[in-house]
């Protein structure tokens, strides 16, 4: 069975926690940051969205979605082969 708690006892709890949470430097505002996350590989990347100059058309047809290139980084770390 739960006990029944008056409202003034509720009250009283609530600021307890409110005070017990502040003396010990936390934010009810700020909540805990999350460790960044590690970018899951090690090799160079640039983002060519915005860079309209260094993107290459390999193919298109009208209404139909071709797909894209699979690349490969090979073991020498300069070679890149592309299959479209």
């Amino acid at each position: 069975m739960i006990p029944q708690v008056s409202l003034p006892t509720k009250l009283a709890m609530f600021y307890a926690l409110i005070c017990s949470i502040q003396s010990h430097g936390l934010s009810v505002a700020d909540p805990p940051k999350a460790a960044p996350k590690a970018p899951g590989f090690t090799i160079p990347y640039i983002d060519l969205d915005a860079q309209s100059h260094r993107q290459t058309v390999i193919d298109r047809e009208e209404g139909q979605y071709l797909g894209h290139p699979t690349t490969v980084l090979l073991e020498d770390n300069k070679t890149i082969l592309c299959v479209y």
